[in-house]
């Protein structure tokens, strides 16, 4: 008999048979690739992970960029993922995602000592060009300063060579009364109409000229 006993609990052991606990019902994998298996006494419980809904049996993915009202900032672009989605800002926007893109824009400038910028806007957009123009009697030189034109760049800053207007007259002094009649080269007498000195060619035709 008592060999009987021994042979016994030698074959309990060699089959894993358990008398004194219970079973790990989840070894068997019962529930869903995306569900969460917790064990319990007598009995289990699957649960769907996060980013996927079911009964933890069957989980499916849940569509965040869809289902999910506000997953993604203002302005923001949304891609799916297994078990979650990414937020990201379009091209020609900045800002923080998961909060809100804006529009990217170069702030509108100053114009330049004695000079103008032709065709000014509030904003400007990557790509957009700004150019400038001196104001009459004074003079770029493109020579000595380049071109004056300013593009805006993806950074939402401005790049490019801006406008230097020198104090000269808008045509080279010469012995002409209606360039020495020109500021801030100094008017000559000749070239004056109610003591109002003519400032350029056009003045001069139309005033200065016009009191002979």
């Amino acid at each position: 008999m008592k060999n009987l006993l021994v042979l016994c609990s030698l074959v309990s052991v060699s089959m894993g048979i358990s008398f004194g606990g219970d079973a790990n019902k989840c070894a068997s994998s019962p529930c869903s690739s995306h569900g969460t298996c917790t064990n319990a006494d007598g009995s289990f419980t699957c649960e769907c992970n996060t980013g996927y809904v079911g009964d933890g049996f069957s989980c499916r993915d849940v569509n965040e960029c869809t289902e999910v009202s506000g997953f993604c900032g203002n302005g923001a672009s949304c891609t799916n993922t297994p078990g979650g989605a990414s937020c990201s800002c379009p091209a020609g926007t900045t800002g923080n995602p998961n909060v809100e893109c804006v529009e990217i824009t170069c702030p509108q400038l100053t114009p330049p000592e004695n000079g103008k910028i032709i065709s000014d806007k509030s904003s400007y957009k990557p790509g957009g060009s700004l150019i400038f123009r001196c104001n009459d009697h004074y003079f770029h030189d493109s020579a000595k300063h380049g071109f004056p034109m300013y593009t805006c760049g993806n950074n939402g800053e401005w790049s490019g060579r801006r406008l230097v207007c020198e104090g000269t007259c808008r045509f080279a002094c010469s012995a002409w009364p209606i360039v020495k009649g020109s500021p801030p080269c100094g008017c000559e007498s000749s070239c004056k109409k109610n003591g109002t000195c003519c400032a350029d060619y056009n003045l001069y035709l139309l005033n200065c000229l016009m009191r002979f």
